[in-house]
């Protein structure tokens, strides 16, 4: 079964850990797999290479908050964001563009959604609400 970290959890980490226990016994003691505890030391521990449970939380609302934002799809791939901006200038709608993205242009640009349009508009090109 799989289940995700909380805060606590991982202020229960930082703690087994500065207490000396090792990755594998602080995962029996949670009830974690061993590499789901390696993973997550290595993915949230700081600079220093020690791993603080509140910050490794606020590391994973980070990676959490940023990955939501799927309007920087478009921001991050010029072509895909050129060939946007050309059909909203035809007078195409995100939902014709997104349906001929995924219909017509499948080698050309990577698929997206007319919602993560509308997103990129309304956050990154207001200019084009139009």
């Amino acid at each position: 079964m799989y289940k995700q970290f909380s805060k606590e959890s991982r202020i229960e980490i930082a703690a087994l850990l500065r207490i000396g226990l090792s990755k594998r016994s602080c995962a029996k003691e949670l009830g974690f797999d061993h590499s789901t505890i390696v993973r997550e030391i290595n993915k949230n521990k700081d600079n220093d290479g020690i791993y603080k449970g509140g910050k490794a939380h606020k590391k994973y609302l980070e990676r959490r908050k940023e990955s939501k934002q799927t309007h920087k799809k478009i921001k991050n791939d010029k072509k895909l964001r050129n060939h946007i901006k050309r059909r909203l200038k035809k007078r195409d709608s995100p939902e014709q563009i997104a349906g001929r993205v995924k219909n017509n242009d499948k080698n050309k640009y990577q698929k997206v959604s007319r919602g993560t349009i509308y997103s990129w508009i309304f956050n990154e090109e207001p200019e084009l609400k139009k």
